[in-house]
């Protein structure tokens, strides 16, 4: 070990070299914990911790090699044709940035830095943008707007970095040496896949429905109602637009480009339902706008659609907690359709619902204690019963 005690600053260091690369003279500290070596064990557990980062990082890559930022570079365009580009934007650069954009791909994609850049997602927290809509998130000016909120990335979070890094390692598995016409990577890293807390959806009680119909802002309780009336997902509710309803048939028409299956579905509603769809088409254009729910910051402002009522859903459901002790997601609301069809018709809401199988239908009926006392006492008249006797 190359460390010794700086008797002029009186401090433990550190000195070696690697790679042809010097290391030091430094203080000790210890590069997580951040705390100063005060004996000469420290300060050697302290190089090693150094020396071994050291060996792990990405090398630059020599002329010729195959670097990681090449890579990324011949996924773009399949990227820029995805919904959630601007989310695998963020997802990119992390990775770029912990792996550095020109290390070659060779010592960039190994198994310990895969595992490492696993461990990095989920120690770091998140850090929210305080800097309000008129400067820029990205320009380096305004890193002080980003605060650092102490939350984690949750596991599903983690794996949409872990899938464009899994797409990553999938298209350099692909290269092969110009000389040799082998591989580059020889022993392709396993990026790994994080175990998601199962929520099973709920359904919103019908009590609570009708309070939250009262008490939603106006595009909330309008989009609530619709999602309550055809079991809308939530981003199905806020791109439909008038030509989507159709009267003629009496139903609404979902089209393939904006639903989870990618499929065209046709969704028929009663005569309630059909009233209720008038009232937001004929509002929509009167507002001059195709979108059924909308929202305007104030007068001076137009009418613009939304993606979602974070803001508004979040506000009432803090009253919700209050007065009920509990909270519910907006995707509960679809439970709460799909449930209250099931009473009637099983098969007929894994239809509506637009499952493949009725496995996942039967994860949002929920059964109230009124349709428990129903089967029951169904379940009573069973002509076995009758000779049943006390004893």
């Amino acid at each position: 070990m190359t460390t010794f005690f700086d008797k002029k600053r009186k401090k433990w260091q550190y000195e070696f070299e690697l790679d042809g690369r010097r290391y030091g003279p430094r203080a000790a500290v210890h590069p997580v914990t951040k705390q100063l070596a005060t004996t000469k064990r420290e300060a050697d557990a302290v190089e090693e911790t150094v020396r071994v980062a050291a060996r792990m990082a990405p090398k630059i890559a020599k002329a010729g090699e195959s670097i990681i930022a090449d890579i990324v570079a011949a996924l773009h365009p399949t990227w820029e044709g995805q919904a959630r580009a601007k989310n695998i934007e963020v997802y990119e650069k992390e990775i770029l940035q912990f792996f550095g954009a020109e290390s070659s791909v060779t010592s960039a994609l190994t198994q310990i830095r895969v595992d490492d850049f696993v461990t990095h997602l989920k120690i770091r927290t998140i850090k929210r943008w305080h800097g309000g809509p008129k400067l820029k998130p990205h320009d380096p000016v305004n890193a002080r707007k980003w605060k650092d909120s102490g939350k984690k990335l949750r596991p599903a979070t983690i794996n949409l970095y872990l899938g464009v890094l899994a797409q990553i390692v999938e298209r350099a598995a692909l290269l092969r040496d110009e000389a040799t016409k082998e591989r580059v990577l020889k022993e392709p890293p396993t990026v790994p896949h994080q175990k998601k807390d199962k929520r099973k959806p709920r359904p919103v009680p019908t009590v609570i429905c009708g309070w939250l119909l009262e008490n939603l802002a106006k595009h909330a309780g309008e989009a609530f109602g619709a999602s309550l009336r055809f079991g809308f997902r939530r981003g199905e509710i806020f791109s439909l637009t008038i030509s989507d309803v159709d009267f003629e048939k009496g139903g609404v028409n979902l089209r393939a480009e904006r639903v989870k299956d990618k499929e065209d579905e046709f969704l028929p509603g009663t005569a309630d339902d059909m009233a209720f769809m008038q009232a937001l088409v004929d509002q929509a254009k009167e507002r001059g706008t195709k979108f059924l729910i909308t929202y305007r910051r104030g007068k001076n402002h137009s009418w613009e659609p939304i993606k979602k009522p974070k803001s508004a859903w979040k506000r009432v459901m803090a009253k919700v907690k209050e007065a009920y002790g509990e909270t519910w997601r907006w995707h509960d609301v679809r439970a709460a359709y799909i449930s209250h069809i099931a009473k009637t018709n099983p098969l007929g809401a894994q239809k509506l619902a637009r499952h493949s199988d009725y496995a996942t239908t039967a994860l949002y009926v929920g059964i109230d204690d009124d349709f428990k006392r129903q089967v029951i006492e169904k379940a009573g008249q069973h002509p076995a019963l009758k000779i049943v006797k006390a004893a």
